[in-house]
Formats: C-alpha cells, structure tokens, sequence
C-alpha cells in the first residue's frame, strides 16, 4: 500500500459487480484491508454488489466497519457523493 501512504488517495471504491460469493476466508481480507485503509486515512466503499453479497457483508462485519453510506448502486454514484464533499 506504498502507493496510498503519500495522502493523495482519500477513496477506494469496489465494484462488487462481479462478486457472487463472500465465504468466511473473503470477509476477514475485506476486513483486514478496511483496516489497513482506515489506517491511512483512507475510506472504502462498495458499488454494484448484489444482494446476496450486500448481506454477506452483514454476516461478516464489514459492513459495520465501513459504516454508514459505504453502498453504492453505481461506481458513479459513489464519486459523485465524495467529490461534492
């Protein structure tokens, strides 16, 4: 994550579109990488994800740990809500 310790990168958004699955071994990477995200002042939301993905998240936790307003319908949707912040 070299590339994200300069401060330029504020957002990592995921298109979940091409995710079907999350198994228990899915959600703890998603976990550990929000973490190490959030460690840099970095904020990750997702796109796209379906809803059976949507409620793994739930299951999981990540969905907690990336708080309120991480779900986006389109990638669009997600830039547009933080380049008007």
């Amino acid at each position: 994550m070299s590339g994200i310790d300069g401060g330029a990168i504020k957002i990592v958004v995921i298109d979940a579109s091409g995710i079907a699955d999350i198994d228990y071994s899915g959600g703890q990477m998603m976990l550990e990488l929000v973490e190490q995200l959030a460690e840099r002042d970095v904020r990750m939301v997702i796109a796209n994800a379906p809803a059976d993905v949507r409620r793994e998240f739930i299951i999981y936790g990540v969905a907690d740990l990336l708080g309120e307003n991480s779900n986006f319908e389109t990638v669009s949707s997600a830039l547009r809500a933080f380049r008007n912040n």
